[in-house]
């Protein structure tokens, strides 16, 4: 994902987001195939490295086609959407698969999520094109960084996805261990973290429905806060309580967050007039890296000076991101200049 999805947010822009969105089906398509028949470590981390490259292209493509086919006074309802149900997928996608392993065997879940691709890649063959897609102005890169640079609501959707992510990736990592090495069984566990699941689907689908209202820097920076806030007991405490409890009350935080950092991104590229493929590609990248970084830096912190040190790193950075997140916000209305501005 890190080293893919500028180039692939790049092509987006370029050749249309339909066209790569039907591309990322077919390699989704070859990785489900390839999850089937693996026969060995290798076989199966090529297939697994295919379906990274799949989520980088569908998921820029597919919010790129989405913002091409609404209106731009819809287009923060539109895209709000789409993070409550990627929560219920990844609820319910385990839980079908783990069922399917559990009755038959592994084999016959992957040929399953083999058949729903092929249904799903049909369904997007058949879609509608996207109407707006030639209407906009594709710039270089260099000239995208530089407007960028100029850009609070895509510079803070930039802060909202490194939250995000790193919040998401470290406490997913160091919390289940914590929990086990306490005598926490497995099922347990993930009783937990599907509990937060479901949080975060209802929180998302509450932005979702106040979305103009919701996609604002400034309520990306309150979340921040208090998500640093709710990390403060992981460094004091490594009771089992105090653990479960902020692994599932993060999620409702999460919630906000993931559900609109990709709009604040769209409502961005709109302001400077171009299609918001290559934006939501750095988004994706962004993603990447700091799954890479904040899985690594939590290992080491934890190893060396400790579990604590490591929910200090993160919530030093929650904290930094709300600052700069709320600095943001008022640099965004010292650039409205646009009266019926839908942010």
């Amino acid at each position: 994902m890190a080293l893919s999805a500028l180039p692939v947010g790049l092509l987006i822009d370029r050749i249309g987001p339909r066209r790569m969105t039907c591309i990322g089906a077919l390699v989704l398509l070859l990785s489900a195939i390839g999850h089937t028949v693996a026969v060995d470590t290798w076989s199966l981390l090529g297939a697994r490295m295919l379906l990274g490259l799949a989520a980088t292209i569908i998921f820029p493509g597919s919010l790129t086609w989405i913002r091409s086919l609404v209106s731009e006074n819809k287009r923060s309802l539109a895209l709000t959407a789409v993070m409550p149900v990627v929560g219920i997928a990844s609820i319910l996608g385990p839980i079908t698969a783990g069922a399917l392993t559990d009755a038959v065997n592994v084999r016959t879940a992957f040929l399953a999520i083999t058949v729903g691709v092929i249904v799903a890649s049909v369904l997007v063959l058949v879609s509608a094109e996207t109407p707006h897609f030639i209407e906009e102005y594709v710039p270089k890169p260099k000239a995208i960084i530089s407007l960028m640079r100029r850009e609070p609501l895509v510079l803070g959707g930039c802060v909202t996805i490194i939250i995000s992510t790193f919040a998401e990736s470290v406490v997913n990592f160091l919390a289940p261990l914590q929990l086990d090495a306490q005598g926490v069984s497995t099922t347990t566990i993930g009783i937990y973290l599907a509990t937060g699941s479901i949080l975060f689907v209802v929180v998302g689908a509450v932005v979702t429905r106040f979305a103009d209202k919701s996609v604002r820097l400034p309520v990306s920076g309150i979340a921040s806060l208090i998500l640093f806030l709710l990390l403060v007991p992981l460094i004091i405490s490594d009771e089992a309580v105090v653990i479960v409890s902020i692994l599932i009350l993060r999620m409702a935080v999460l919630g906000v967050l993931w559900t609109i950092a990709f709009p604040l991104g769209g409502l961005g590229a709109s302001r400077m007039g171009m299609p918001s493929g290559t934006i939501f590609g750095i988004f994706m990248a962004i993603i990447g890296l700091c799954n890479v970084i904040g899985t690594l830096a939590s290992g080491v912190l934890a190893n060396g000076p400790g579990f604590p040190a490591s929910y200090a790193f993160l919530a030093g950075s929650c904290g930094l991101g709300a600052l700069i997140l709320m600095r943001m916000g008022f640099r965004h209305r010292s650039t409205i200049s646009a009266p019926n501005n839908p942010t």
